[in-house]
């Protein structure tokens, strides 16, 4: 073991016009052939490092520096047809100019044939093929078809995809095994993709794909001006925005984001740990973002290691950590068979030998904790026993101890439990490096390419930034702008303006309304007819509406937890539905679905009244197109065919609705009972109330 450098050594540039040969070979303490896993390398141009499969230069080439991208960690190694198990590297500058070189950990490895892993192909694709990125959306899916080349096969023993183990590591902390998977990344950002592959032998794969994945960021929607806090029905509103430009009094500005590439490492596959056998489990997390050669210098630097995890008895184990050159420190220590039950998260007790997951608790270590070690904390804090908490704690042996580790490589924490009895999981964990130490972190901003007003049914002027509209009905107005990028991503935000209706005192004037009476003549004690009657209408119709435009389907609204599309009533004149198929007119929808039966629908008073409008009818037929519910209607919808285009009697009987409160927020509730990745979208609703214009009359002599 060891670290190979070039001749400038850990901090210094190597020479010019070097001609260098050094031939690495095991004592045969540990494994029998040599390893070499390289940072990176930072070379200058007509400089080159090369690789032999033997005792000298005359073995087979295996490969140069020129093979690998510039700085991209790589791993060589002599292979299972060099019974010597020695590796030989030339080097050779010139006299134009050097650079940093390089650093490679030494290790003695088994015999191994050459493994070498292969994306095939991506859907979507890398643009371009071989050293692009996927860009995606938040929550696209990306497939992966990945393969193993085996140049030695047959040579000692038999390769084969069938045989190999496939490990994906998506860069987010996900997990995946198999030659063909797939993937969701749900947080913008950037990802880089590993496939490391493990034949029968135990041999691994010694090259790296970095398949680099963007993810979408969100652009920045800001209100840059005066939106009405409340307009009538009526009025006219005027909406536009500013995209990519500076807000000159628009009322929105869209601005596209910049997003970066993750340099946390972290993996979220859980590792089970069996009872007390005393066989050490691992897992690892690999870094290939740093310079070639960097190391950790202060332990400081190391912000964080972090585990979730729970188990059932603290005292149990022994956790450590290793750096890529294998140095190693105990973060938390066994302490012997002796002491009060610790418990670690919530796990399940005295289950079975391969542990039932429980529910695990965050616990770092820290450079600088405000804990001490786990054993310190619980003899101090809980001497009878109980939960460590949640939180930052001090490592059993300092940071300091991983002080000369190469940053880029494969870093593994390894957790052993000496204890019977007890067991437990570990569901992720990660390593956290202060950002400073990254010398280049990528980043990206995808750019806005088109962007427009959604249409609307009050909108009678629109260009892509701007509208001109007039609700007619009370309730909300919702105008939707949408902007798409160069990554295929459509982005939007919603602009909702409460709108009064025509009967609310801020939206109209007392005026006289009446027929001025004729003077009349008449003898004394003849009686006279006056008529005073009002030309104004009794009873009409207030709608109220909204515009929610949602998307809705199983997987966000099931049948328990419906989605509630709400509408502000009010200004109606009497607070209380005394009779409700007399007061209430309609309630209409636009609901777009690809299976009615999936659909419950529902009616839900401020008060919390239910009024069920229909659930499960209309079998496989698709959509509530303009369906309004009506207490004069005559068909059913209960037993009705698919596509609801009319209007129906409610599932439900209006006199649930009995003494509900009128004023306040009705509720159209909407879930769907299957097909988890379809959705459909609740475009629009209304409810239709009777305004009683009652008049009072008083006379009094002239």
């Amino acid at each position: 073991s060891g670290t190979f450098y070039d001749s400038g050594g850990s901090n210094g540039n190597y020479g010019d016009n070097q001609s260098l040969t050094t031939t690495i070979c095991s004592d045969g303490s540990a494994g029998t052939h040599i390893q070499l896993n390289f940072s990176g390398t930072d070379l200058a141009p007509g400089d080159e490092l090369c690789f032999y499969d033997g005792p000298d230069a005359m073995a087979p080439l295996l490969s140069c520096s020129g093979d690998y991208p510039a700085g991209s960690p790589f791993v060589v190694q002599a292979t299972a047809a060099n019974p010597g198990g020695c590796l030989t590297v030339t080097f050779n500058s010139d006299a134009l100019d050097n650079a940093g070189g390089w650093a490679a950990v030494i290790s003695c490895v088994p015999s191994c044939q050459t493994v070498l892993a292969d994306l095939v192909s991506t859907n979507p694709a890398s643009v371009p093929l071989d050293t692009g990125w996927i860009d995606i959306c938040p929550g696209e899916r990306i497939f992966f078809n990945g393969a193993g080349i085996y140049p030695q096969n047959g040579l000692s023993y038999q390769q084969s995809d069938l045989t190999t183990i496939f490990e994906w590591n998506f860069g987010d902390g996900g997990i995946s095994y198999g030659p063909g998977t797939s993937h969701a990344y749900q947080e913008p950002g950037g990802y880089i993709v590993q496939l490391f592959l493990t034949d029968d032998q135990g041999c691994r794969s010694t090259n790296y794909i970095n398949q680099r994945v963007r993810v979408a960021p969100r652009p920045s929607f800001q209100l840059t001006g005066a939106v009405p806090a409340a307009i009538c029905a009526g009025d006219t509103i005027h909406l536009n925005a500013a995209v990519n430009a500076t807000s000159n009094g628009q009322t929105l500005a869209v601005a596209p984001v910049t997003a970066s590439f993750s340099v946390e490492g972290s993996r979220s596959d859980s590792l089970a740990l069996p009872d007390g056998t005393g066989i050490p489990y691992e897992t690892s997390i690999f870094f290939t973002d740093f310079s070639p050669g960097q190391v950790l210098t202060d332990p400081n630097d190391l912000e964080s290691i972090c585990v979730n995890m729970e188990h059932s008895w603290m005292r149990d184990m022994e956790i450590s950590i290793t750096c890529p050159n294998g140095q190693s420190i105990i973060l938390h220590n066994f302490g012997g068979q002796t002491g009060s039950e610790i418990l670690l998260g919530i796990p399940n007790d005295n289950d079975l030998f391969n542990p039932i997951p429980g529910v695990g608790y965050d616990y770092c270590w820290t450079p600088n904790a405000p804990n001490p070690t786990w054993l310190q904390y619980a003899n101090t804090n809980l001497p009878v026993g109980g939960t460590l908490p949640a939180g930052d704690y001090s490592p059993y042996q300092p940071f300091s101890g991983l002080v000369g580790c190469p940053l880029n490589g494969e870093w593994t924490i390894t957790v052993t439990d000496l204890w019977p009895i007890d067991n437990g999981y570990i569901f992720s964990w990660g390593i956290k490096f202060k950002d400073a130490l990254y010398p280049n972190i990528e980043t990206f901003t995808p750019a806005i390419d088109s962007w427009n007003w959604n249409s609307h049914p009050t909108i009678f002027y629109a260009t892509p930034d701007s509208i001109s509209a007039t609700p007619q009905n009370g309730g909300t107005a919702g105008y939707v702008f949408t902007v798409n990028d160069a990554f295929g991503c459509s982005w939007d935000t919603l602009i909702s303006i409460p709108v009064y209706p025509f009967t609310h005192p801020a939206c109209h004037t007392c005026q006289e309304n009446y027929a001025l009476l004729q003077d009349t003549t008449i003898c004394e004690s003849e009686p006279v007819s006056l008529n005073a009657e009002s030309f104004g209408q009794d009873t009409f119709e207030v709608r109220f509406e909204a515009f929610p435009d949602y998307a809705i389907g199983n997987s966000n609204h099931p049948h328990n937890n419906p989605y509630a599309s709400p509408i502000a009533v009010n200004s109606m004149g009497y607070n209380l539905l005394t009779n409700p198929a007399a007061q209430i007119t309609s309630i209409c929808m636009d609901i777009e679905t690809d299976f009615d039966a999936d659909l419950n629908i529902f009616l839900r008073s401020p008060d919390g009244k239910l009024l069920e409008l229909s659930t499960g009818n209309g079998a496989a037929g698709d959509n509530y197109k303009i369906t309004c519910f009506s207490p004069t209607a005559t068909i059913p919808i209960v037993g009705n065919a698919a596509p609801f285009n009319g209007t129906y009697m409610p599932e439900g009987n209006w006199a649930s609705l009995n003494n509900a409160v009128v004023n306040g927020n009705w509720s159209l509730l909407v879930s769907d009972g299957f097909g988890i990745s379809q959705f459909g979208k609740v475009k629009w609703w209304s409810i239709g109330f009777n305004y009683f214009n009652s008049v009072n009359y008083s006379w009094t002599n002239a």
